[in-house]
């Protein structure tokens, strides 16, 4: 799929989900700016937007299972900075080095924690690549497991928005 027919795709997606119809049918677009800088500068995979957990990414077009979705980027710092700083966008790359995702600029941020998710992180030589590990298809979140110590420290005491959380409290 080329790349205008992608990025009409995602348009598409995001009037559908943000925009609201008049009396002829027509839609009146309430895109969120965040949205409309992410869908000039982002890969064709995804599309950011709300999610059950805040803002989410979300594919933009199929994305079939191992395949690279995008790399986790920010500032290298040792463990001790990362320990100094604290915050949710720390990423343990080793014992000593820790990537600080927090910039906006660093797209990956905003993939949300799941219990059953659909992409998982690979560590190679200290960066951060993310994968599906299953297909994904377009409007759907992408989501990876953050782990037992990020899951215990901060979405226990608050509760797990995860869809398949959502889904076993509503039984």
């Amino acid at each position: 799929m080329t790349g205008w027919k992608v990025c009409a795709t995602a348009l598409f997606l995001a009037l559908k989900t943000y925009g609201k119809y008049n009396k002829s049918g027509l839609i009146i677009p309430e895109i969120p700016t965040i949205l409309l800088v992410h869908m000039k500068t982002a890969s064709d995979k995804f599309v950011i937007k709300r999610s059950s957990a805040g803002l989410g990414m979300f594919a933009a077009a199929p994305i079939k299972k191992g395949e690279f979705i995008i790399e986790y980027k920010g500032e290298v710092i040792t463990q001790k900075q990362a320990n100094e700083r604290g915050g949710q966008y720390l990423f343990e790359t080793s014992s000593n080095r820790t990537v600080d995702g927090s910039s906006r600029k660093n797209t990956a941020r905003y993939i949300n924690h799941s219990c059953k998710p659909n992409a998982e992180t690979d560590i190679r030589k200290g960066r951060i690549y993310v994968s599906s590990i299953a297909p994904i298809e377009p409007g759907e979140e992408i989501t990876y497991d953050y782990g037992e110590e990020f899951f215990n420290e901060y979405i226990k005491p608050k509760g797990c928005k995860c869809l398949s959380c959502k889904a076993k409290k509503n039984k």
